[in-house]
This record gives structure tokens, sequence and C-alpha cells, in this order.
């Protein structure tokens, strides 16, 4: 009882073991990288906010584009989140005109659309509002 399950694995199979080891080392490789390039990004759209442009985010599925913008805008009051996979999301932007969005988007300084591209035409859509001052 006195050896951990480790230990006990590795002399049952060094092989295995030496294997198990190096898969957990390239994890941990890995999840630093992924940390890094996130923290890069975050720090690089962060800096972009507020500069009169609309930032997009493009990648693969699973990537951490939404986790990345959740950290970034959190709960802040001056923000809106919608989700393109929505229903409703979706036949608000059917036909929408410039004073809706206008009202809708009225007190907010940052819009997050996630999954805009299931929204048709959204690009179009969004250069109705108007620029606010």
């Amino acid at each position: 009882m006195g050896k951990d399950c480790f230990s006990t694995f590795k002399e049952c199979n060094p092989k295995k073991f030496k294997l198990f080891r190096n898969v957990i080392l390239k994890s941990c490789i890995l999840a630093k990288i992924h940390f890094m390039i996130e923290r890069q990004l975050s720090e690089i759209i962060s800096q972009k906010l507020f500069a009169g442009k609309a930032i997009i985010l493009i990648g693969p599925r699973q990537v951490g584009k939404t986790t990345i913008l959740r950290e970034l805008i959190g709960n802040r009051q001056d923000a809106i989140w919608m989700n393109g996979d929505e229903s409703d999301i979706q036949t608000l932007f059917e036909n929408i005109s410039s004073s809706r969005l206008n009202a809708l988007f009225a007190d907010k300084k940052i819009v997050v659309i996630d999954e805009a591209q299931r929204i048709e035409n959204i690009g179009l859509k969004l250069k109705l509002e108007p620029q606010k001052k």
C-alpha cells in the first residue's frame, strides 16, 4: 500500500510508462502554448477595442474564440452579447432597420455577435447602424 499508482504502473510496464509520461509532457507543453497564444490574442484585441473598427475573430471550431471574448468582455454593462445560433436573434436581423439597430445598441459600446455567420448578410445589416460619436 506504500506505493502510488505511478510507481506501480512504471514497474509493471516501463515502456508504456515512458509513453504515458511523454504524452503528459506534450500535453503540458501544448497547454502552455495555447495559454501564450490566448494571452497574446487577448492583448491584441484589448488594444484594438474602441479604435472605431470591427474586430472579427475567425478560426477553426473549438479553439477558444468565444472563451477569449467572454474573458475580455465579461459582464460589462456597456456590452451586448448575441448568439447567431439562436433563432430569435436570426429573426431579429431578418428585416432590421437602422433605427431598430440604433435602439438595440443605443447604450452599448461593445457588440459581440457569436456565430455571426449564421445570420444572413450580417455584415451589410450591421453597416446600417449609424456611427456613434
